[in-house]
């Protein structure tokens, strides 16, 4: 189900710090399987990097989202359905120790296991790319605060957009049962 990758290939530039070191990258891997074209959006992610890390937190009980420069918690009960289909079920670790960390690249629609190690190195590379391409901190804070003024109409429609999707998700893993090859 899942295959070794060099990081190199398919337009992993930003990731190819970790080629440096070998031994780093040996437990990264590519995942042959389905992938929804909101999963981002699904899981609760609200940024626009082109790769973002999600990660469930066993002490928490949480599904957290980090793109190299914003991070937070995220939609923890899409993530469980998702962890529980057939082709993904063998591939996530919910002990308490540790955590199952998954790279997803957005433009390419291609998801990688990684180890926490391999996490932390991968963002701080996405980082300086990502920082270089967003307005300064004031006026994302300036931005982010007219975004969350209260609106009850909009709110309505926000929540019954966001219940429509997880209705097609949850179809769309139902169609999805058996393990998809590439």
């Amino acid at each position: 189900m899942a295959q070794t990758i060099e990081l190199g290939d398919s337009g992993d530039r930003n990731l190819k710090s970790l080629k440096k070191n070998p031994e780093r990258t040996k437990t990264m891997k590519k995942l042959e399987l389905p992938i929804h074209p909101k999963l981002e959006t699904i899981f609760g992610y609200p940024g626009q990097a082109p790769r973002v890390v999600f990660y469930y937190d066993p002490p928490s009980g949480q599904l957290m989202y980090d793109d190299g420069l914003e991070s937070g918690s995220a939609n923890t009960w899409a993530y469980l359905l998702w962890a529980a289909h057939p082709s993904v079920k063998g591939l996530v670790n919910h002990t308490a120790q540790s955590a199952s960390f998954f790279l997803l690249d957005r433009r390419e629609r291609k998801m990688y296991t990684l180890t926490r190690e391999e996490t932390l190195e991968a963002l701080k590379a996405e980082r300086g790319a990502w920082q270089a391409a967003q307005p300064d901190l004031l006026t994302r804070l300036a931005a982010s605060r007219s975004e969350h003024v209260f609106d009850a109409s909009r709110s309505q429609h926000v929540f019954k957009d966001a219940q429509q999707l997880m209705a097609e998700f949850l179809l769309w893993l139902e169609r999805c049962k058996a393990p998809m090859a590439a």
